[in-house]
């Protein structure tokens, strides 16, 4: 349903018989209302699951309190005989949703943990926890400082050192929401996310986080055209493409720690993002089209786990290490390896990126069936991969004056 207003809003769930027709817009968000509600919801195809979800997600949204919607939610169950458990279980759960949906726009450290863990009304219940008696009664600044303190004596530390409107990154929102959601307060990035994925918080493709950026960069989600402007509380979806501009940086970090850092007139897309934290298996594919990145893998205990980089002219398997790749305007690619080593080679047919939509003019590049020899680029060394090359270059040492240029581009000031 498409509404000009709230009101015309309103007219339209009255006339669909989901609002009951003597409400009005300004009228308070009791129990009552919010049971007559959910029940209108079911009435009308909606299974009773997905009623307290929805209900649950726009109460958090406009700010009504989670507890008035869970009692309609509750009674709702109760009047068409259903289990009230897996009712109450949807309604958190969309609240949750909202909540994290929320933070993917402007939200500040202090708003957070007003709303989140010291307004009674709109809390989750694991929030009490880590506010010390009394802290409700104290001066705003005050009352966030032991928020903070209370929440570092139990390990979570992302808040330490921050300022009630300084804004809330996204890693301080998945640190927070993992202890919120009942979480292990010590769990690694990884273990965090996966157990705000179980619990429904995060999308199954979400895959890493911005830790840090400059200038102006974008990210564009797949299956769309429209890039949206990076703020930092993005988060790293699966087959996203990264692109800066002039003056621009990015740093990401994957959930198996490894990290990313693009530098300005870069266009990148991850085309493979696998992490399974039990095992330590991971597999991570980036596609290079233009400037320049670092990839500093993370140690991984699994003989399987691969990173592989792709770029026009070559392709990179990266085993522990940390490199720097750039690929020029007239499409060549340079590979410099800082430390353990790299396999290096021409692209065959099998590392063809999908069709794009909008098929690039000329003929597409011949490319062998097979993939051919790679070479071994050692730390401290370097090679060059041609437009029309057979092979790479012989890798040698890499002049100092290189490798510094390289840290430059992708170096956040």
């Amino acid at each position: 349903m498409e509404a000009a207003d709230p009101a015309a809003a309103l007219s339209a769930l009255q006339a669909r018989q989901i609002v009951p027709p003597e409400a009005k817009a300004d009228d308070a968000i009791t129990p009552e209302l919010a049971q007559s509600i959910i029940e209108r919801l079911i009435r009308s195809g909606q299974k009773p699951e997905a009623a307290a979800h929805i209900s649950a997600y726009a109460a958090m949204y406009a700010g009504v309190p989670v507890n008035v919607v869970v009692q309609g939610a509750v009674a709702a169950a109760q009047a068409a005989g259903l289990e009230a458990g897996v009712i109450v279980q949807s309604a958190s759960q969309g609240a949750v949703q909202a909540a994290a949906a929320q933070v993917a726009g402007p939200m500040t450290k202090g708003k957070f943990v007003e709303r989140f863990f010291l307004d009674r009304a709109t809390r989750p219940p694991a929030a009490a926890a880590y506010v010390p008696e009394g802290a409700e009664g104290l001066p705003p600044a005050e009352r966030f400082g032991a928020v903070v303190n209370a929440l570092s004596a139990k390990g979570v530390k992302v808040l330490e050192g921050g300022k009630p409107e300084d804004p809330l990154t996204r890693t301080d929102f998945i640190a927070l929401y993992n202890v919120l959601s009942g979480g292990r307060p010590e769990a690694d990035l990884g273990e965090q996310k996966n157990f705000l994925k179980q619990k429904g918080i995060l999308e199954p493709d979400d895959i890493g986080l911005i830790k840090s950026f400059q200038g102006e960069a974008t990210i564009t989600r797949a299956g769309s055209d429209k890039p949206i402007k990076m703020t930092g509380a993005e988060a790293v979806i699966f087959r996203d493409s990264e692109e800066t501009t002039i003056n621009a940086r990015v740093e990401l970090v994957f959930d198996d720690g490894t990290s990313l850092s693009i530098s300005e007139d870069t266009v990148m897309t991850i085309d493979e993002m696998v992490y399974n934290p039990k095992d330590q298996f991971r597999s991570i594919k980036l596609r290079l089209r233009a400037g320049t990145i670092r990839v500093n893998t993370a140690s991984s205990a699994n003989p399987n786990s691969r990173v592989d980089v792709l770029t026009p002219t070559l392709v990179a398997g990266l085993r522990g290490t940390d490199v720097h790749m750039g690929v020029t305007p007239a499409g060549n690619t340079n590979l410099i390896t800082t430390v353990g080593t790299v396999d290096a080679r021409q692209p065959a047919q099998s590392d063809r990126p999908p069709a794009p939509r909008t098929p690039a003019p000329g003929p597409a590049p011949v490319l062998p069936a097979t993939p051919p020899p790679a070479v071994t680029v050692a730390a401290g060394t370097s090679t060059t991969s041609n437009v029309g090359a057979a092979a790479p270059t012989a890798p040698a040492a890499t002049p100092p004056a290189q490798l510094a240029a390289a840290q430059a581009a992708v170096a956040i000031t």
